[in-house]
C-alpha cells in the first residue's frame, strides 16, 4: 500500500502546482489572456494631412473646401525646401482694414481628442511682409455632431517667430488647444492681429505648406 500511495500523493501535489501557476494568468490584467480595456479602441489615424503641395486634403475621411475671409488664396510655384513641395498656398490681404482669414471647412464633424492627445498641428510658414503681432492657428469645433456650440480654438503665433526669406517649420502641441469634441473647421488661420494700425498691407502676407494633424 504504502508504493501505491506514494505516486498518488506526488502527482496531486503536482497537480496543485499546476492549478496555482494557472489562476493567476486567467485573472491578472497583464496577462496576454487578458489585456487592455475590455472596450475595443478605433486605431489611431497617424497623420492627416489638411493642405500640401497645391491640393486640400481630408479630416476623418471627409473632403476639405478652403474658404477664405478678407483675403485672397492661390497656389503659388514657390518651393518649400522643408518638405519638398513646390506648390505653396500664399494669402493675400485685400484690405488694409480687415486681418486675413483662411478656414478650412469639412462637411461632417469628426472627433479627434482620442487619436491627438499627444499630437501636434504642423505646418511650413514663409512670412511675405515684414509684420509685427501674431497670427491665431486654430480650429473650430462644437459640442454636438449635429451642431450645439460652436467654439474656437487657438494659439498666438508671433510673427516675429517667422521670417520672408524662408519655410519656418511650426509644430504646435494640441495640448495648447481645448479638447475638442466635433471638430468642423479642422484647421483656420487668422491675422495678423496686435500688430501697428493697418497692418497687414494689402498683397502677399503668408505663404503655407504642408498642414497637418500628427498623432505625436
Amino acid at each position: 500500500m504504502k508504493k501505491i500511495k506514494f505516486p498518488i500523493l506526488f502527482i496531486f501535489i503536482a497537480f496543485l502546482g499546476l492549478v496555482s501557476l494557472w489562476l493567476p494568468a486567467c485573472g491578472s490584467k497583464n496577462s496576454p489572456l487578458f489585456s487592455g480595456s475590455l472596450t475595443p479602441t478605433a486605431t489611431p489615424v497617424n497623420s492627416q494631412t489638411i493642405w500640401a503641395n497645391g491640393n486640400t486634403g481630408a479630416f476623418f475621411g471627409q473632403n476639405i473646401s478652403l474658404v477664405p475671409y478678407g483675403c485672397s488664396v492661390l497656389n503659388v510655384n514657390v518651393p518649400d525646401s522643408i518638405s519638398g513641395n513646390n506648390t505653396t498656398l500664399q494669402v493675400s490681404a485685400t484690405s488694409v482694414s480687415q486681418a486675413v482669414t483662411a478656414d478650412f471647412f469639412e462637411p461632417s464633424p469628426g472627433s479627434p481628442g482620442t487619436y491627438y492627445a499627444s499630437g501636434h498641428l504642423q505646418m511650413d510658414v514663409k512670412l511675405d511682409q515684414s509684420l509685427s503681432g501674431y497670427f491665431q492657428i486654430g480650429f473650430a469645433y462644437s459640442n454636438s455632431p449635429t451642431g450645439g456650440t460652436y467654439i474656437n480654438t487657438y494659439y498666438n503665433l508671433l510673427a516675429a517667430s517667422l521670417n520672408t526669406a524662408s519655410f519656418t517649420h511650426v509644430s504646435i502641441a494640441l495640448s495648447n488647444f481645448y479638447n475638442a469634441a466635433y471638430v468642423s473647421e479642422p484647421f483656420y488661420i487668422y491675422g495678423p492681429v496686435g500688430g501697428a494700425a493697418g497692418q497687414p498691407l494689402t498683397g502677399p502676407v503668408i505663404t503655407m505648406d504642408n498642414i497637418r494633424w500628427t498623432y505625436n
